[in-house]
């Protein structure tokens, strides 16, 4: 059970002071979901931070819509060769790749960002502990020297982490750049986070792909999907990135006159279970059947959300449609004997889809209380510390199968759900290596196992007033703001 932590009701969102009436010139106003408990790039774990910094810092790939690994920091494919029993992927920044303050981005940088990952306490060191060691060449090439051969390099210093800049301290001072990045090296810089209100970014006028055409973004934090849609129809902002709200896609597509765009992919919605609060194997199993999946994107989600049978995406490789047999066969336990935490995401859909996990849950006799949280809340304490019963998360990937969510893994972060059976344990480090066999056995006894239900992937869909032009929703780990120097605004 929660402890300290009283249930908010969903339906008292609050709202931000309201913004001036028209953009000011030169700027874009963004609405956004989320307010991040901080900006730090290597120990925050909301998506809201991950999201932000996007446009401040650089990676070695950029991922897009289709799920392709694009160049961004990098001037070149890498060259991946054998020696033995390491790979070395041999690399080579970009010569004009550049920190806002003038200094070159190196492969110093790059060998800072590794030992960063692996000081500093990051939420997501995942695979850092197979890089042996990053060689500079020369100052601008270099080489990662990784343990074995390991499918996924790719997406060391990409897929939501960066490479951070090693002349403005030493690893262990990344802990404490909780306001962001001291310089960046993306297409703008950080110009001021107004708490409760808003972010602003300005374009960096000598970032090497040339100043963004828009001068200024304005990234307004609006939890209320309702809210946001009035703003945009009263042409206060410019643009809405995508938020679970009831019917959005269809909500959004009436009010933004300049268009939409909608895109499905490694965007899951998953119920996750604390193994170490829900023990009972039995208990979990039949509370995953309790659950008809179906009827509630027929019902409630039709045309914004499309089923699921696995935690993977069907687009990503190994992807295993694992737990279809959920939800046919419900049975029942004794009365009034299982009472659980149901944590959730304080806003419209998340709180309609644990109110109908609740009522299910009732089939199953058990007896389900919900917990609504602010997302820093969320993201901040209660999922890396599993202060929950049951939650419902949703989690968004790049094109490499990800486990380590779902599973206590050797060098990775902490998993939702605590889950250490040494079975699927060996399973998931094999597929890391690059065993399709292993990912898809691993997927199957994770679904035995009942740790996590997957509920629907939601088609993600942001819209934007007449006279802006660029944006795409990306429904991978990248988010909305995946491509903001590629849009215009006339």
């Amino acid at each position: 059970m929660v402890a300290g932590a009283g249930a908010c009701p969903a339906d008292e969102p609050r709202p931000p002071s309201p913004p001036d009436p028209l953009s000011p010139p030169g700027t874009v106003r963004v609405v956004y979901p989320d307010e991040p408990a901080t900006l730090n790039p290597v120990t925050e774990p909301s998506p809201a931070a991950l999201d932000l910094l996007r446009p401040l810092l650089p990676s070695f790939f950029r991922i897009t819509p289709d799920l392709g690994y694009e160049l961004s920091l990098l001037a070149e494919d890498p060259e991946v060769v054998p020696a033995g029993d390491r790979t070395e992927v041999r690399f080579r920044i970009r010569e004009d790749a550049a920190w806002s303050d003038g200094m070159p981005v190196t492969v110093q940088d790059v060998a800072f960002t590794w030992r960063a990952m692996t000081e500093a306490d990051a939420w997501n060191p995942t695979g850092f502990d197979r890089l042996l060691d990053v060689v500079e060449d020369e100052p601008k090439s270099g080489r990662l020297v990784l343990d074995g051969e390991w499918p996924g390099w790719r997406d060391l210093f990409s897929a939501g982490r960066f490479v951070l800049p090693s002349h403005v301290g030493d690893p262990a001072s990344v802990a404490r750049w909780n306001l962001g990045p001291p310089v960046t090296a993306g297409p703008y810089r950080l110009e001021g986070w107004t708490r409760g209100r808003s972010v602003a970014l300005v374009a960096d006028p000598t970032h090497w792909a040339g100043p963004p055409a828009v001068e200024r973004l304005e990234v307004l934090f609006v939890p209320d999907p309702t809210t946001a849609l009035q703003l945009m129809d009263r042409g206060q902002v410019d643009v809405v990135t995508p938020m679970a709200g009831y019917s959005w896609g269809r909500r959004l597509a009436e009010v933004a006159d300049g268009g939409t765009s909608t895109a499905t992919g490694p965007d899951v919605v998953c119920l996750a279970f604390n193994v170490a609060s829900v023990a009972d194997v039995d208990l979990r199993r039949r509370i995953a059947h309790a659950i008809d999946r179906a009827r509630f994107l027929e019902v409630v989600l039709a045309g914004e959300a499309e089923p699921v049978d696995g935690v993977l995406a069907p687009e990503q490789p190994g992807a295993e449609a694992a737990w279809a047999g959920y939800g046919t066969s419900p049975s029942a336990g004794e009365p009034g004997t299982d009472e659980l935490d149901l944590v959730h995401q304080r806003t419209e859909l998340p709180d309609l889809v644990a109110r109908y996990v609740q009522a299910e849950l009732e089939r199953a006799t058990v007896d389900a209380d919900l917990v609504a949280l602010e997302p820093d809340e969320l993201y901040g304490s209660f999922l890396p510390a599993r202060r929950f019963d049951l939650a419902v998360v949703e989690v968004r990937t790049g094109p490499s199968p990800d486990l380590w969510r779902w599973i206590e893994m050797p060098g990775a972060g902490p998993s939702l759900t605590g889950l250490s059976d040494p079975e699927v344990v060996d399973l998931a480090v094999r597929a890391a290596d690059g065993s399709e066999e292993a990912l898809r056995k691993a997927q199957v006894r994770l679904a035995d196992l009942a740790v996590v239900l997957p509920l629907y992937r939601p088609r993600v869909t942001m819209g934007w007033r007449a006279g802006i032009s660029g944006p795409a929703a990306n429904p991978t780990v990248e988010g909305p703001l995946w491509n903001v120097e590629a849009w215009a605004a006339s």
